[in-house]
């Protein structure tokens, strides 16, 4: 238990169930790695030909895919 989970059980008044989270993201990037990667190429060819509008919009549909890897 980490120790914010620990301080909040200790202070509740109320009963309650903790649970271990799974860390989802991991998997789900790799599960889209291969989209990703085709989005941030074709990103790469717009922002090559000056074409920057495109360029943000397929880096920003990229970012909303997996927001994590790219910040």
């Amino acid at each position: 238990m980490g120790s914010v989970t620990e301080k909040v059980s200790r202070e509740m008044r109320c009963s309650f169930i903790t649970t271990k989270a799974i860390d989802i993201t991991d998997s789900y990037f790799e599960s889209n790695l291969e989209s990703v990667e085709s989005i941030l190429n074709s990103d790469k060819e717009s922002f090559t030909k000056k074409n920057y509008e495109s360029a943000i919009e397929k880096y920003t549909i990229a970012l909303k895919q997996y927001p994590d890897r790219f910040r």
